[in-house]
C-alpha cells in the first residue's frame, strides 16, 4: 500500500506543534464494472451476469438496512445503518424528530479475515504526491 506524508496538528491534542504523519496514497478506484471484469475472468460467469447480481445485490442490501437489519457476509464483514440524533432530558421526550436524519450512514466492520490479511499481506512503499 502507498503512503505520503502529510503535516496537521493532533487532533487530540491542539496546543502541539504541527507533525508529519504517514496517510494512505490511493492510486486508483475500482468501480462496479471492473469488479465484474475481474469476477468474470476467473469464474464461468460473464460480466453481465456479474454486474446482474452485484446490482441486485445492492438493491437487496438496501432494502434490509432500510428495514433495520444488519447484514453480515462470512468473510468480508457486517454492514448496518446508524445514525446520530439529539440529546433529550427525558427518555419520553425522544421520538423520530430527535433523529438527524442527515446523519444516517452505512457502518462496515470487517471480517476478522480481512483485518488479519491486511495486517500480514501488506507492505508499504512511500510516494510523492
Amino acid at each position: 500500500m502507498h503512503f505520503t506524508v502529510r503535516k496537521y496538528k493532533n487532533p487530540q491534542n491542539k496546543e502541539d506543534s504541527e507533525k508529519y504523519y504517514p496517510v494512505p496514497f490511493y492510486i486508483g478506484t475500482k468501480d462496479l464494472s471492473d469488479l465484474a471484469s475481474e469476477i468474470a475472468h476467473s469464474t464461468s460467469l460473464t460480466k453481465s451476469d456479474v454486474s446482474a447480481v452485484i446490482e441486485e445485490l445492492l438493491v437487496v442490501f438496501n432494502n434490509h438496512l432500510v428495514n433495520g437489519e444488519k447484514i453480515k457476509i462470512k468473510g468480508l464483514g457486517i454492514f448496518r445503518a446508524s445514525f446520530s440524533g439529539k440529546g433529550c432530558e427525558t427518555e419520553d421526550e425522544v421520538n423520530a424528530n430527535s433523529i438527524d436524519a442527515s446523519s444516517v450512514k452505512v457502518t462496515f466492520v470487517s471480517d476478522n479475515s480481512i483485518r488479519k490479511a491486511l495486517k500480514t499481506d501488506i507492505s508499504f512503499t512511500k510516494v510523492k504526491r
